[in-house]
């Protein structure tokens, strides 16, 4: 059996990313400003709404095409370079499936899209969208993986609450050029296990945490960054599990609590319900104002990386709540043009 074992390994390592899931072309889209026709590797193509789709032999060498647009033809040399699936060999085996991958041309790629300006007097390009119009709608939706809660209790006592997924969905309007504005709504987990999200419903916890927002921003598109800055509408909704010892009378305040910080009134009314030794469940809803502030950086056309941070300058009158908190989540962002 560990032979076995240790054979299956070896054949794993043995593999490489990139010759499995890279195949020996590569799909590449060529977006034109006019009609025009891409000339490529003996073979043309014409623009069907101004863009040009073909597929490149993946290999060491730059990727040359070229563009008549009327009278003019304009050549283009695009750079190789090494594709995701190469580098994830990295963390997925160890980087022995880098050396595998060494002498093999799969381990290349190209943009996947190419942006020409036909006005533009150099021969280069780019592989983002320099400028999405005034008028664009666009719908978002927002994949956080990763959530941060940081904050402070009323006894200044700090801590840190992780939490793993949440969803998002908004709405983009751009009143200028490269300029718009976003409303969305958000709910983040915190205080769960990084489970995949169809499992998350069958996590069972005793204490569970969600926080759920709506947002208004005004938003900056440079180059491949957005930028954006507004406030935020936050609903916090904190579940806990309260049992009282079977050595306590029921009318003892000394409660057991998944949560740290219990607000006095509910400690009391609590107390005269629960019976000894029965574990109950409660949730306590809290309300904020803060501020918001999504950043992102597009890896690709219309799939973001992104990172967002909200802190609170109001809460409600409670005074059992925390003094501070911030929200800090890493995810992806998808959005598409309406």
């Amino acid at each position: 059996m560990r032979m076995f074992f240790l054979s299956a390994l070896i054949a794993l390592l043995s593999t490489s990313c990139a010759s499995i899931f890279n195949g020996p072309y590569k799909k590449v889209q060529v977006h034109t400003t006019q009609a025009a026709t891409v000339y490529y590797n003996e073979g043309s193509v014409k623009t069907v709404d101004n863009i040009a789709s073909f597929e490149v032999k993946r290999k060491k060498d730059t990727m040359q095409f070229s563009v008549l647009q009327d009278t003019s033809m304009r050549t283009y040399a695009v750079n190789k370079k090494h594709s995701f699936a190469f580098w994830s060999n990295i963390p997925l085996k160890f980087g022995v499936g880098m050396l595998v991958d060494f002498t093999n041309p799969k381990r290349f790629t190209y943009p996947s899209h190419i942006y020409l300006d036909s006005s533009n007097t150099n021969k280069g390009y780019d592989t983002f969208e320099k400028k999405l119009p005034k008028g664009r709608w666009e719908f978002q939706v927002d994949m956080p993986f990763v959530n941060l809660f940081h904050r402070e209790d009323p006894y200044g006592y700090r801590e840190l609450q992780e939490g793993f997924f949440g969803v998002g969905l908004g709405i983009n309007h751009f009143y200028r050029n490269n300029t718009y504005l976003n409303f969305s709504a958000h709910s983040f987990l915190l205080s769960n296990y990084p489970l995949p999200p169809p499992f998350i419903v069958f996590e069972q916890k005793t204490n569970k945490e969600f926080s759920y927002q709506l947002t208004l921003s005004n938003n900056h598109r440079i180059q491949k960054f957005n930028l954006g800055y507004g406030l935020a509408y936050v609903f916090n909704r904190t579940g806990y599990t309260v049992r009282l010892p079977d050595t306590m009378e029921p009318q003892t305040l000394n409660l057991l609590a998944s949560t740290r910080v219990l607000p006095g009134g509910d400690v009391t009314k609590i107390a005269k319900s629960v019976e000894p030794g029965i574990f109950e469940q409660h949730w306590r809803n809290t309300q904020s104002f803060g501020m918001w502030f999504p950043i992102s950086y597009e890896l690709t056309k219309g799939i973001s990386a992104s990172f967002q941070y909200r802190p609170t300058f109001y809460r409600d009158k409670s005074t059992m709540e925390s003094k501070f908190e911030n929200l800090y989540s890493f995810g992806l962002i998808y959005r598409m043009k309406l």
